[in-house]
């Protein structure tokens, strides 16, 4: 366990408090972190949308570039700008990096909404029976 994680990020100041765990985490165990960032853009609305698209893109890029400078001292980091909606894309990185856990950073206002697959109880950590990913909830 630990050894890679995959940390969803939106620019949020609350998501980013999932870092510091991630990193402890990930140094202890030598394994690295994904810093993960789902864009989407607008629905399709005119001639644009391909320019939309990648802007949303660039700008998960350049966050995520930001972000992965900050940690990239301590500990291996690796960037996932994919396009989608954020629950669908977190279980593609969770896939396409061979990850053993999620890190993510949330509010309990937020948590009634949060989806099914990422509610892992009040804070902690929570692995569903037959589970091969574990889910890590530092609540904020």
């Amino acid at each position: 366990m630990f050894n890679t994680l995959v940390v969803p990020l939106d620019g949020s100041e609350l998501a980013e408090r999932a870092l510091p765990y991630a990193i402890r985490f990930a140094k202890e165990r030598g394994g690295r972190m994904v810093l993960v960032r789902a864009a989407i853009a607008p629905p399709p609305s005119g001639l644009d949308w391909e320019r939309q698209q990648l802007e949303a893109m660039g700008e998960a890029s350049a966050y995520l570039s930001s972000v992965a400078e900050r940690v990239a001292t301590r500990v291996s980091v690796t960037t996932a700008p994919l396009y989608g909606h954020a629950p669908d894309q977190i279980l593609a990185a969770v896939e396409q990096f061979d990850a053993d856990s999620i890190v993510i950073g949330y509010a309990w206002s937020d948590w009634p909404r949060a989806p099914a697959a990422w509610q892992c109880g009040r804070g902690g950590s929570d692995t569903q029976p037959g589970a091969s990913v574990r889910r890590l909830c530092p609540a904020g």
